[in-house]
């Protein structure tokens, strides 16, 4: 295809390469943040040395091509510079023929400190605020979160993408952009635009075959224009479109494009593709204006989470990690991901991997929580970058919405940002108002573009005014969120540590305590554990006995707090129509808002959200007048479609049951069915000793009068038998609330992980706890692992 391709190899990062031979140890471990700092103020320089052949040199191109280069860096080919980038999210590609010689050839790469550049940058264009008491990382087009945030260390990384010498003649494809431009159950209709370079003006031919997965087969021909653009138009009748999961299958076309000259093969691109249409619904109504994503004409109710990169060194990521990844989004029945702006352009593993699973991507633009220069060079590289990654992620099914960035319009309204910018100073909004929608507008027609996240739809409002677009809830905790209903709600999240496990795992016993240095060093939230932790912790428990105690309250109230958020939303659909809490993984052994720790061990939160996101769940909530138990549903997904009676039961702690009633639910959408609870549910003689437990099916909803504090619980009782060869049975003589099994407590460097959290169990019921990833533990070490609401601090 190519008449020559040599490969200089995938580099990484400075980092890894330091860290595998010694050299450095992992910023994860206790001091390894403070011993890498001074990576990010150094400059690096990468060599290679690659032998070229004559045959090479006769090609009528030879290009020095790069996946990237992170970030500020002169590229050099036999000590002759030809090129220099300040882009982590760009490719990079020169001609260098002109430069090389038969036999042995030196390129060279000379990066610029990430943190000395980014500083000397501000210094000469002067300050502008930024999120936190970050680097001012607005100056460079490079991963916000490399510079530290609330959720992470900072380690500022320095490397390469693969790279590689390629010689060539005729043309080479350069981008393959996909597009359904029309959908339905009859025809679908398929543009395919092919962009091309060319070395010589002699004629190229363009052939596309499109390959159903029933074996059907679709060809077109056409030819390159002068500027290097071919488009073919493919109608495909009675498509086999592409749903998202639980709404129909996840099929997938492959689209093969052939670039010719005469008869030779000059270059062969393949891409994989899903027929479907997107929407986002943004229209009055008389709650203010809609933000409701459709995918195939039908409105998509979003539960899922936000995404941050999967490691401090993404670049090494392999395809098993994210399929491993979005296999456990699936679990969470995540149907969306938004992949964050101030992450990095994830990897083509990542959007496959949501492709074959279903799972609709939220895709912001690389910007959040600053303000960005408008003054070259920013316009030109920004323009460019967006180019690439909207062209490079066209073809796939999975990306239903561009947004331009995150928090930035919210920051300059919202954070006394317009105050402290000068009057000629620029703060971005060109990017996201201009900009990215002219560019997504003639690339990407067939996907909505959002401004920021969050944002009302109009400068004119508050980005976070909750009757209208999306909106991110950081103003509420708990119980709160049900004084807000949003249109759409982005983000909203609620901290805890990572499971005691994965601490163990670089920290000592000494360090694990509370109170410890390195604890303290892991907090980077506001107001650290004082504000995160302490007011809640003390007025919802009894004082707490120990660290494992305290680890395991603070993470149930995360679960707690993202079960109340998701199924208040979803009782309030269509009003609302989307939820992604924040955040699903993370990156260090530190305090954050994951559901998952850094190790993938599943917090309490996990489970919760889980529950909360099936496609049925089972919710009590607050009304003007009462309580409701509310069935929520996932309309047009495969299990949506139960009925029968709500069983509602006033349960004493004792497990005496007080008052007993099955009654109906009625459908006031086709989201949401609901049964107003009878007011002699609501008021037990006794608030302490008394529960509220509602039914349905197999689900199961409850509520509690007052806080664990006050709750006179009954101390657990239970018993645990094997029951096969990967569970056991728990059968419980008491009620059992929120009960968990804490497999990373088993010791070591244990993968195992049970498979149900979170449970309520009444005197009487067996529960059934299955396990993955290990071997079975025996029943004394099950037992061990048992943590539930009833023991803490008695």
């Amino acid at each position: 295809l190519r008449e020559r391709s040599f490969e200089l190899g995938a580099m990484g990062t400075v980092h890894e390469a330091l860290i595998a031979a010694g050299a450095l140890p992992h910023p994860d471990v206790p001091g390894g943040e403070d011993a890498q700092a001074w990576v990010g103020r150094t400059d690096w320089l990468f060599t290679a040395w690659i032998k070229i052949d004559r045959a090479a040199l006769e090609s009528k191109r030879v290009d020095l091509a790069l996946e990237r280069i992170d970030t500020v860096a002169d590229v050099l080919v036999n000590g002759i510079r030809v090129g220099c980038v300040a882009d982590e999210f760009l490719p990079a590609r020169w001609a260098v023929k002109a430069f090389l010689r038969e036999g042995l050839n030196e390129i060279e790469i000379r990066v610029r400190g990430p943190v000395s550049a980014v500083e000397a940058l501000e210094r000469s264009r002067g300050a502008r605020p930024v999120n936190g008491d970050w680097t001012p990382f607005s100056f460079l087009r490079k991963s916000a979160c490399n510079f530290g945030w609330d959720w992470g260390p900072k380690v500022p990384t320095v490397g390469i993408g693969a790279a590689r010498i390629e010689a060539w003649s005729g043309a080479r494809i350069q981008h393959v952009r996909p597009l359904v431009t029309a959908c339905d159950a009859r025809v679908a209709t398929l543009e395919v635009h092919i962009e091309t370079e060319r070395a010589g003006g002699t004629p190229i031919d363009i052939s596309v075959q499109v390959d159903a997965p029933d074996g059907r087969i679709w060809h077109a021909d056409t030819t390159v224009d002068e500027g290097g653009h071919a488009v073919v138009r493919v109608a495909i009748e009675h498509p086999l479109r592409w749903w998202p999961r639980g709404q129909g299958e996840q099929m997938l076309h492959a689209v093969r494009v052939v670039a010719r000259e005469g008869d030779a093969v000059l270059d062969v691109a393949d891409r994989r593709i899903g027929l479907r249409t997107v929407a986002l619904e943004t229209t009055k109504d008389d709650w203010g204006t809609s933000f409701v994503v459709r995918v195939n004409d039908r409105p998509i109710w979003c539960r899922g989470a936000n995404w941050i990169p999967i490691s401090l060194f993404p670049r090494s990521a392999v395809a098993c990690d994210y399929d491993a990844m979005i296999g456990l989004a699936v679990e969470a029945n995540s149907t969306m991901l938004r992949v964050w702006g101030g992450g990095i352009d994830e990897a083509d593993a990542f959007y496959d991997a949501c492709d074959r699973a279903g799972v609709l991507v939220w895709q912001d633009f690389a910007f959040a929580c600053a303000t960005y220069p408008e003054e070259a060079p920013y316009p030109e590289l920004i323009e460019a970058e967006a180019r690439h990654q909207v062209a490079r992620l066209s073809c796939h099914p999975s990306v239903v919405l561009w947004c331009g960035g995150n928090e930035d319009i919210l920051a300059w309204w919202s954070w006394g940002w317009q105050e402290r910018l000068r009057s000629e100073q620029t703060w971005g909004r060109h990017y996201w108002l201009d900009l990215l929608p002219r560019v997504v507008a003639e690339l990407d027609p067939t996907r909505p573009y959002w401004p920021e996240s969050p944002y009302a739809g109009s400068m004119d409002r508050h980005p976070n005014d909750p009757d209208h677009g999306d909106r991110h809830t950081w103003d509420a905790k708990l119980e709160q969120y049900r004084a807000i209903v949003p249109r759409f709600c982005s983000e909203f999240g609620h901290q805890s540590p990572p499971t005691l496990g994965t601490l163990r795992q670089v920290l000592s016993e000494a360090e694990c305590e509370l109170g410890s240095l390195e604890l303290a060093h892991r907090q980077r939230a506001w107001g650290g554990d004082r504000f995160q932790y302490t007011p809640l912790l003390t007025e919802r428990f009894p004082p707490l006995r120990d660290r494992d105690e305290w680890i395991f309250a603070a993470q149930l109230l995360q679960a707690r707090a993202y079960a109340i958020a998701i199924e208040w939303m979803r009782s309030n659909a269509p009003r609302c129509m989307g939820a992604l809490y924040w955040q699903f993984n993370d990156v260090w052994r530190g305090h954050s808002w994951s559901v998952l720790d850094v190790a993938r061990r599943p917090k309490p939160s996990f489970f919760s959200v889980r529950r909360a996101c099936a496609t049925q769940c089972l919710a009590i909530v607050p009304t003007e007048h009462g309580m409701d138990a509310v069935v929520c549903r996932a309309a047009h997904e495969a299990g949506s479609e139960r009925s029968g009676s709500v069983r509602l039961r006033l349960v004493a702690t004792s497990g005496e049951v007080l008052r007993d009633e099955e009654l109906v639910p009625v459908s006031s959408s086709e989201w949401v069915a609901r049964v107003s609870i009878p007011a002699s549910f609501l008021t037990p003689r006794d608030p302490t000793r008394a529960m509220l437990v509602a039914d349905f099916a197999e689900l199961r909803a409850t509520h509690w009068f007052v806080h664990d504090l006050a709750i006179a619980y009954e101390r657990p009782e239970f018993r645990v038998t094997a029951d096969g060869n990967d569970a056991y049975r728990l059968a419980s003589s008491t009620v059992v609330r929120d009960l968990c099994c804490c497999t990373d407590l088993l010791g070591g460097a244990t993968t195992l992980r049970p498979l149900e959290g979170m449970l309520t169990v009444l005197p009487g019921e067996a529960t059934r706890i299955a396990f993955t990833g290990g071997a079975l533990p025996s029943a004394e070490e099950v037992l061990a692992c048992i943590r539930c609401a009833n023991s803490m601090g008695r």
